[in-house]
């Protein structure tokens, strides 16, 4: 049998492992080392970038430390983190924030401590603006407060190319005293609204941002695949949340509280468009018009499911002009309209809701707003289990009716969970 010349074998060995070490030099390059830079109101400016990320020797200004990480319009955020100590920061950000890369390689504007960095603008702006694409990039624990404002919004970004901002994440942040919108959006794709507290705004007196033209959380054109979760929105002029303009498809709001919205100028504690929403588990109570509204946008195809509405101003839940939609299981009581209502609409799906009865035999006390069910409630085994592809309700079982399961306990609703990491 003939074989090759030695020489020949020990010349494709080096071969290869030459190519075996040039493929892993290429992949170490692409290995992420992650660094945080600090800030803090007691650092300066003057420090070095590579003094910043020391926590003894932080930066003075967020916006010093976003310089350090790289441009908004890039990806040199990418798996790196800004974290902010408490204190009040005076700081507007328009197109300051860069990048992340890839949903496990994200930037991270973080406030160290829960609520603690606040961003309190002197002038009238919106505190974080996005008009660059920008995407993959966490906000967690801010305080965004309005004070002193006399316009002006929370976080926003502006495009009219669907998906130019993707995969932004708002989470476990508090915004209050916002002239007009807490939180606005064109263009964005995958947003994940999770977890905040959004108050006493909506208060503008202006412009397109007259009374009851701003809103706590505001979708608008071009905002598909969003999730919206486990936020508490109340004491909004406007809307608590909002979808509404033209190619939104596949939204989901679950989870939510909204409360006390639209009083002055009757808007309901959410409305929703578009095509193929998932609105559950959401609770919306003593708001300006009706608890939630579908509508709008080829409003069509969309499940609402384990809601529960309660002494809103108008309807329960108020479904005009869609096509195609699905109710079950909601809790619909003590609104003075019709409770859950179809208006110009067709084919819509409707069962197992409950519309009648007392709120004391369903619920443990909605006098003090807690909406869990008590014992022998109609509402602990009066749902169908047969639920929508893709709905994750709490508890587990979609055999109950409204949003909370039965307990078994007086307890209070399901809390916002504090870190979420959202995989949808």
């Amino acid at each position: 049998m003939k074989t090759k010349p030695q020489g020949v074998l020990h010349s494709i060995f080096w071969i290869m492992m030459t190519a075996m070490f040039l493929i892993a030099d290429g992949l170490n390059a692409n290995v992420i080392e992650a660094t945080t830079w600090y800030v803090a109101t007691t650092g300066s400016n003057s420090n070095t970038c590579a003094q910043a990320q020391s926590p003894n020797t932080p930066k003075r200004t967020i916006a010093a430390a976003l310089r350090c990480v790289g441009p908004a319009g890039t990806e040199a955020g990418a798996g790196h983190t800004v974290q902010v100590a408490s204190g009040t920061y005076t700081e507007n950000l328009l197109d300051q924030i860069p990048s992340g890369s890839s949903r496990n390689a994200p930037f991270t504007l973080k406030s160290a401590t829960q609520y603690g960095a606040v961003f309190r603008p002197t002038t009238d702006v919106i505190h974080i603006m996005f008009n660059v694409p920008s995407h993959y990039i966490i906000i967690d624990g801010f305080t965004f407060d309005g004070s002193g404002q006399p316009e002006g919004q929370g976080i926003g970004t502006s495009s009219a190319t669907q998906g130019d901002f993707h995969h932004i994440r708002i989470t476990n942040s508090e915004f209050k005293n916002i002239r007009c919108d807490s939180i606005v959006s064109s263009g964005a794709t995958f947003m994940e609204i999770t977890g905040n507290l959004i108050h006493d705004g909506g208060d503008s007196t202006s412009g397109v941002g007259s009374v009851g033209y701003c809103h706590g959380i505001y979708a608008s054109s071009l905002s598909s695949n969003w999730l919206v979760e486990y936020n508490q929105v109340y004491n909004y002029q406007g809307y608590g949340i909002h979808f509404y303009g033209p190619n939104q498809q596949d939204n989901t709001v679950r989870y939510n509280i909204t409360h006390h919205n639209g009083l002055i100028s009757g808007q309901s504690g959410m409305i929703v468009g578009g095509i193929g929403a998932k609105v559950y588990n959401n609770l919306s109570y003593s708001n300006g018009d009706s608890g939630i509204t579908l509508k709008y946008s080829s409003c069509q195809n969309s499940f609402i499911y384990n809601n529960t509405t309660y002494a809103n101003g108008a309807y329960g839940i108020l479904d005009v002009g869609c096509s195609g939609n699905t109710y079950k299981n909601n809790i619909a009581l003590a609104n003075p309209n019709d409770q859950i209502a179809f208006i110009k609409s067709s084919g819509q799906v409707s069962s197992n809701n409950i519309t009648t009865g007392t709120a004391s035999s369903i619920f443990v006390n909605a006098t003090n707003a807690n909406f869990n069910l008590r014992a022998g409630s109609p509402a602990t085994n009066g749902g169908t289990c047969s639920i929508a592809t893709g709905i994750r309700l709490v508890g587990g079982s979609s055999c109950y009716v409204g949003a909370y399961p039965y307990t078994g306990s007086a307890g209070s609703p399901p809390a916002a969970p504090s870190n979420l990491i959202v995989q949808p």
